[in-house]
């Protein structure tokens, strides 16, 4: 039988939500359930939707460095290294993020970096933690390696939101990719995919999220990692469910521990967040997915 993915919603204990101290609800990952065939969106809505959820960090010129995905309220997943490289840089504070395409922009309040970041391309990622916004964006859920296998066996086409080069040469437009899931892949591990081609060469395709599904309803799968090679548009995402549990670690522990202040400062405790040895330790041990 033919199975589709609806979302779950884990949602642990959470301070009361204000504006000026709100914990952030769950990771959201993905639950079995019958295939739907009929289309019940229309391409507009499902695009329209895709877009809003689009996270891209920019400097303080407003130019694109890396794209990201909202994973959970007022947080953004993105790469491990893009992340590392703004906080070694002379004005980390100047960098902010551009939400779908909302004109304003977001404050980054806290970088969390994956302690595998070096590991392997699967672990290079890291959360941003968003400065409180009334307007969030509804979030994918995320697929399982199980799912991956079952969805790919089935499907094999893709859509992918990233930002592309404008008629001034800058990455201006936040456009959805449709694509094709290719093999082999560059690394072991990861997700790989051709795009279509756009009519202009370039897209800024670190950290654009990857989508897997059928009429017009998508689940998130991964992010993109590697740049192509320029002949044949392949890339390399990393699969989210190979950091999924890092990324709940890191809510659970930063909504228990923090919350913001009357001058949206957040305050935190000391914080115990798994460590290098810990993760490792952890992908050593057989994990279902």
């Amino acid at each position: 039988m033919i199975e589709l993915f609806i979302c779950r919603k884990n949602i642990g204990n959470l301070r009361p939500n204000t504006t000026k101290d709100r914990n952030s609800t769950a990771l959201q990952m993905c639950e079995a359930s019958t295939f739907v065939k009929k289309r019940w969106y229309t391409p507009r809505s499902v695009r329209k939707a895709l877009l809003s959820r689009h996270a891209t960090i920019v400097d303080d010129k407003g130019a694109p460095i890396v794209n990201g995905i909202m994973v959970s309220e007022d947080w953004v997943l993105t790469i491990g290294t893009r992340a590392n490289e703004i906080l070694q840089s002379t004005n980390p504070n100047s960098v902010r993020v551009k939400v779908g395409r909302t004109k304003g922009y977001r404050n980054i309040v806290r970088t969390f970096v994956h302690p595998l970041e070096q590991y392997g391309s699967e672990f290079n990622v890291a959360l941003l933690r968003l400065r409180y916004n009334r307007r969030t964006p509804d979030q994918s859920c995320i697929i399982s390696s199980k799912q991956y296998s079952v969805l790919t066996s089935i499907f094999k086409h893709i859509i992918v939101t990233t930002r592309m080069t404008g008629k001034t040469g800058k990455f201006a437009k936040l456009k959805p990719r449709k694509g094709r899931i290719s093999k082999p892949c560059s690394q072991k591990n990861l997700i790989c995919a051709t795009i279509k081609r756009p009519k202009r060469p370039l897209m800024l395709m670190e950290g654009s999220p990857m989508y897997l599904g059928h009429n017009g309803d998508y689940r998130l799968a991964g992010i993109g990692v590697n740049v192509p090679t320029v002949k044949d548009y392949k890339y390399d995402f990393i699969p989210l469910w190979s950091v999924s549990d890092w990324v709940q670690d890191v809510l659970d522990e930063y909504n228990a521990k923090c919350h913001f202040n009357s001058r949206g400062v957040d305050v935190c405790e000391e914080l115990s967040l798994p460590t290098f040895k810990d993760m490792e330790d952890r992908i050593r041990r057989p994990e279902q997915h």
